[in-house]
């Protein structure tokens, strides 16, 4: 792995190289021709014979094209397309641009009671989490609220319900890096599970959520072995109708250290606004009707308003850690922003079709891409 990447940090010197030393036609020819060579060469280093490789050089000033290898063929874009995604971002929708998370009112407050719905309504923050959901909590509670005689309503229609970006497939995983897409979501979509052996063999492992919600129930089928032993552990999630289940099967012996897995949910907005309500009532603000998912009606009170850290500093979170959920979160977030809610993926590509055809120069990127 090493060896790849020192070959791949080569490449991009001698793609700097070539760019500057390249200069008049007889120069022009010479460089180019080196150049190719020692590509050559890289390519059929056997630290990439089980890859798949293509590659298209041209020249921006001449158009001409440089290197050609398998640039036809058809290969997975992966994460490098998050750099046209962010790039695209930070010129649309400005370094300082803040994502917003809204609580609302239906109703007066008198007494300390809200006579009415509370609603949470998001603009698809990629980035909230519970410690930021907690303090909405506590500013609600420092407004002097104590009883919310209404329901909990969730509103996500910032985006569209599209839970999945395009090309995901028909059958998606439970994992982290699955995370559904939703305007108003919460931990990345979602849950952390961590599991331990338990006391005595035989017993269940000891399980425990984060966020703890009413949410996401636990159904333990595992069991705890004896020391030494090999064990395989399986944690998946489920979904149960207007809930989400994980369950934990296979065995764990004693002795091993705590382990952690990270769990997609299935409803982003209602995942979202029912840890709010476990919120509330861990701040004994009583809420006498239920968690819903709705849309906000006009004329509302607003009571509160989380703002995000800036883009510029989500961009740079996400690609240090190519992170496809704020990827996807930001793409939906231009189309609403820039073509209207709600915001779709459909409306982000076209933004980005925009950005690659006028920074990059090339008239015919949306027919290519």
């Amino acid at each position: 792995m090493k060896r790849c990447v020192l070959l791949f940090s080569v490449f991009l010197s001698l793609l700097i190289i070539s760019a500057s030393s390249i200069r008049g036609e007889v120069s022009l020819a010479k460089g180019v021709k080196g150049f190719r060579e020692k590509m050559d060469l890289i390519l059929r280093d056997k630290c990439l014979a089980n890859g798949k490789t293509g590659i298209k050089i041209v020249s921006l000033a001449h158009e001409d094209i440089l290197y050609d290898y398998n640039s036809n063929h058809q290969f997975i874009p992966a994460s490098n397309l998050k750099l046209i995604t962010t790039a695209t971002a930070f010129l649309n929708l400005h370094p300082d641009y803040r994502f917003k998370t809204r609580l609302s009112a239906d109703g007066n407050i008198n007494d300390g009671v809200l006579e009415g719905n509370l609603y949470i309504k998001g603009f698809g923050d990629p980035l909230l989490v519970s410690e930021e959901l907690w303090m909405m909590v506590k500013d609600l509670r420092n407004l002097g609220i104590k009883t919310i005689t209404g329901d909990i309503i969730a509103d996500d229609t910032f985006f569209d319900r599209e839970r999945v970006g395009n090309g995901w497939g028909k059958h998606i995983g439970p994992q982290a890096y699955n995370a559904r897409i939703g305007a108003l979501s919460l931990n990345f979509n979602t849950v952390t599970v961590y599991v331990e052996p338990g006391k005595e063999i035989g017993d269940n492992p000891i399980v425990v959520l984060d966020p703890l919600t009413r949410f996401i129930s636990v159904e333990n089928r595992a069991i705890t072995i004896s020391q030494g032993k090999r064990n395989r552990l399986i944690v998946d999630r489920v979904r149960r109708d207007k809930i989400d289940k994980i369950i934990i099967a296979g065995e764990l012996a004693k002795g091993k250290r705590r382990k952690r897995f990270y769990r997609n949910i299935s409803n982003p907005p209602l995942y979202t606004a029912t840890v709010f309500r476990d919120f509330l009532t861990r701040e004994n603000i009583e809420v006498k009707g239920k968690v819903t998912v709705g849309i906000q009606p006009e004329g509302v009170m607003e009571l509160v308003v989380h703002d995000s850290k800036p883009l510029s500093l989500i961009i740079r979170d996400l690609n240090k850690i190519s992170n496809n959920f704020i990827a996807e979160q930001i793409l939906k977030t231009m189309g609403a922003e820039l073509e209207g809610e709600p915001g779709t993926a459909e409306k982000g590509l076209n933004i980005v079709y925009d950005f690659m055809e006028k920074e990059i120069g090339r008239a015919s990127c949306r027919e290519r891409v």
